[in-house]
């Protein structure tokens, strides 16, 4: 129910902005941990620029089932995200994404990796939004 509701609020933005679009609702789970490859990318990236990956411990241990942490559910919604926006019947064109508010404390380096790890598989444009849940819609001209 809570859902349709979602959907049809934001279907109803998008005809009051005159875009020709579709909202497609995907039921999936955070609550998995991503693709080892996902951690290891995410993680070699974390070396190279110097900064605490903040994966879950015993990530890399096949036999230990680790609980997913913030960092590890937005890696999971990356791969979501680019699954579901190139594997549909109609492959999406562009991706909104809400930015996810940054922790206090942790490094803009962190940051900036995450949100690169959220648009590097997609492979359409991706657009990263943030609001303060008022429907405003500001044109520059």
């Amino acid at each position: 129910m809570r859902l349709t509701a979602a959907q049809a609020k934001l279907s109803h933005l998008l005809s009051k902005i005159r875009i020709a679009g579709e909202c497609e609702v995907i039921e999936a789970s955070l609550k998995e941990m991503p693709e080892v490859s996902t951690l290891k990318q995410y993680e070699s990236a974390s070396k190279k620029v110097g900064f605490d990956s903040m994966l879950p411990e015993g990530w890399n241990d096949v036999s230990f089932a680790s609980k997913p942490n913030r960092v590890s559910r937005l890696l999971r919604l990356a791969e979501l995200v680019a699954q579901f926006s190139a594997h549909c019947a109609k492959p999406a064109s562009l991706v909104y994404i809400m930015l996810p508010i940054p922790r206090e404390g942790s490094s803009p380096k962190q940051y900036c990796s995450l949100l690169a790890a959220l648009s590097n598989s997609i492979k359409c444009p991706t657009v990263f939004i943030r609001g303060n849940h008022e429907d405003v819609l500001t044109l520059y001209s």
